[in-house]
């Protein structure tokens, strides 16, 4: 892997060094599967690394951010550190993006395939939460998006449960018949009672979620100065007599 001085990078320099040690650790990784498996010497292990490497340079540039890798990373660096480093800062970039536009926070509630569909009804859920509750910092943002995500299970969990309580009114041989859903091995009355249970869940964790949110907006009074000799906290106030 080429050196990356901090110099030449505009990201941190402590972040260079960390990033450094990555890279040195795919490498490593790498190159011990080239010895151990393959059964190359060190120098010809390393020799096809960077042939390997050096024929990878535009993929990697073209590949989408959230599938860089670390090897990645370190056969950029041994082409060019600053081509590296820019790469690093797009993927960084773009995860800051996921994170304040919502979309992190919908990928964790999210079954892989889904339509875009949920995806919507996720954000605007968010965005009116955050509309409504107008958070004054990161920690108050990432606990709306943590009851966004409960609120959103609490819906899927509840349409599980409708589904279930209508699923054992109907005979089993009309579900058979006219290619109703199978439902999974255990009981209907088993699935039932584990949706009204999920359910419950995640009620519980938005009450705690919105009891978070009101505790800090307690624990952080808002000061407001309307002049030199009057100062309001919250509801308390103060008068000031100057010297």
């Amino acid at each position: 892997m080429s050196d990356m001085p901090p110099n030449a990078l505009s990201i941190k320099n402590s972040e260079v060094h960390l990033l450094a040690s990555e890279l040195a650790r795919a490498r490593g990784e790498l190159l011990a599967v080239y010895e151990t498996e393959l059964k190359l010497p060190r120098d010809e292990a390393l020799a096809r690394i960077r042939s390997e490497n050096a024929q990878m340079i535009e993929r990697i540039r073209a590949t989408p951010v959230e599938h860089v890798t670390w090897l990645d990373l370190d056969a950029l660096a041994e082409h060019s550190p600053e081509l590296a480093c820019r790469r690093w800062e797009e993927v960084l970039q773009a995860a800051r993006e996921e994170r304040q536009s919502g979309h992190r926070a919908a990928h964790a509630v999210e079954i892989s395939g889904s339509p875009c569909w949920r995806r919507a009804r996720f954000l605007v859920l968010r965005e009116e939460l955050h509309a409504g509750w107008q958070p004054r910092n990161s920690v108050e943002g990432m606990w709306l998006d943590t009851l966004a995500q409960a609120q959103h299970e609490d819906e899927t969990w509840l349409e599980h449960l409708t589904m279930r309580t209508q699923m054992q009114r109907l005979p089993d041989r009309k579900r058979e018949d006219e290619g109703y859903w199978s439902p999974p091995r255990v009981s209907d009355a088993d699935a039932v009672e584990q949706a009204g249970a999920m359910v419950d869940r995640f009620h519980k964790i938005m009450t705690r979620t919105l009891r978070t949110l009101h505790d800090l907006r307690r624990r952080t009074p808002v000061v407001v100065v309307q002049n030199a000799s009057q100062v309001n906290v919250a509801q308390q106030q103060f008068n000031a007599v100057s010297e």
